[in-house]
């Protein structure tokens, strides 16, 4: 989902708020807002809180910011990495953000769908294609609020 700002949240009632982060950002807010960001905003927020009887807490929490345009928008070039390209044995898939697919599939080059899983791993995937045939084909990622993004592999033997 594409946002155009960042939001601050501490369950932290009562006393003081003191918000630091990237660029300089300050606050005293409990729940503050930041409506101007950008990849520059990506970092560390960090967050010391002292209550009413003067004891002093600390929090951090890792904001990464990218650049989008509107809901339907990720950059989906540099979070999936597919290789092997050609493939033989097997083909690895990388995810390198935190949006992950629902569902992959392979499909071959006239749109039979050959392998198909949820997407229940962590950062990687790896796919056996040993005994399919050399040709073109494409995976397919499937997201909830992102809708479909095709990746072109070739498997050669």
């Amino acid at each position: 989902m594409c946002r155009k700002n960042i939001q601050l949240n501490t369950q932290a009632t009562g006393g003081t708020h003191h918000w630091t982060g990237p660029n300089g950002f300050t606050s005293i807010t409990k729940d503050p807002t930041i409506t101007t960001i950008d990849t520059s905003s990506t970092g560390w927020y960090y967050l010391q809180y002292t209550n009413e009887h003067g004891c002093l807490s600390q929090d951090s929490s890792y904001v990464i910011v990218k650049v989008c345009t509107d809901q339907n928008t990720l950059t989906f070039d540099s979070n999936i990495t597919v290789f092997p390209s050609p493939a033989k044995e097997f083909i690895q898939i990388v995810i390198h953000d935190q949006v992950f697919p629902e569902k992959i599939s392979l499909i071959n080059a006239i749109g039979e769908e050959l392998f198909t899983s949820n997407w229940n791993v962590e950062k990687s995937m790896k796919i056996n294609v040993q005994d399919w045939p050399t040709g073109v084909y494409y995976l397919k990622f499937d997201y909830k609020e992102f809708g479909h993004h095709f990746k072109k592999i070739n498997i050669v033997r």
